[in-house]
Order: structure tokens, then sequence, then C-alpha cells
């Protein structure tokens, strides 16, 4: 299974790889078909997962690895250049959240209703953050659940 898989993965990262050296898309989407970040899931029957890391220009898979900008990555065999085309060190070139700080609305939203909007959405990052630590410390038997 294992070398099905990775035969598979290799297809796929090939053709994703070609893709984006033809269209230079950004974000970088064929990093995450890397073996290293989706053949365990997929010997284990798993859908890979990537969450965006908020506030952060990074992007990470099911167990919470950050996935990386290598120098060059192996696909059959052969080492395809990443890092000095892509020209960065993180997945996104800068944190997804500055787009949505910076979107102009002009439909009926005044300044400062796009001010408090902004306001609230920020306040939800942060007690995103806040519920996450907790749960860490939960896990760690730091505090009870009550």
């Amino acid at each position: 299974l294992a070398d099905a898989a990775t035969e598979s993965m290799e297809e796929v990262l090939s053709g994703a790889y070609n893709d984006w050296i033809k269209t230079q898309t950004d974000p970088p989407r064929f990093l995450c078909f890397q073996p290293a970040y989706v053949l365990e899931d997929i010997i284990s029957c798993d859908v890979p997962v990537f969450y965006h890391q908020l506030n952060t220009s990074d992007v990470m898979d099911s167990w919470g690895r950050t996935i990386m900008i290598p120098d060059a990555i192996g696909i059959k065999g052969v080492k395809k250049p990443v890092k000095n085309i892509l020209g960065r060190n993180t997945y996104f070139s800068h944190p997804p959240l500055v787009d949505v700080h910076n979107v102009r609305l002009t439909a009926n939203s005044s300044p400062d209703k796009v001010k408090e909007l902004l306001n609230e959405m920020y306040s939800r990052i942060e007690l995103a953050k806040d519920v996450k630590q907790y749960k860490d410390l939960l896990q760690l038997g730091v505090v009870d659940e009550q």
C-alpha cells in the first residue's frame, strides 16, 4: 500500500508542480502534496487536512507540522527547485488576514461600521486563541474541565 500510495503521490505532485511552474500561482498549493505531509494520512486511509494558522503566513498539515518551503523537492528522483523561484520561506506571501483587513467595503458600510466589524473579527480571533490555550492546558491536565 505504501509503495502504491507513494507512486500515486509522485504523479499528483509532479502534475501540480508542473502546473505551478507554468502559472507561478500563489500560494504554492503543490507543496501540500509532498509525501512528507500526506503519505501517513493516505496509508492510514485518512483524508489529509490542512490548516491556516491565523495571523501568520503558515499552513499546517493534519499533524500540526508547518508546511515548509524547501530549497527543492524530489519528484521521481529528480530535485525540482522551489525556494529560489518562490523567493520566501512561508506558504503565503503575507498573512491572508491582511487582505481581509485591507478590503474596502463600498456598499452600505460606513468607515465606522467597517472598523466595528474588524474589531469584532479580531476579538473572535483572540477568543479562538484563548480556547485553544485552554484546550491545551486541559489536555496536559493543568486545569479541570469543571
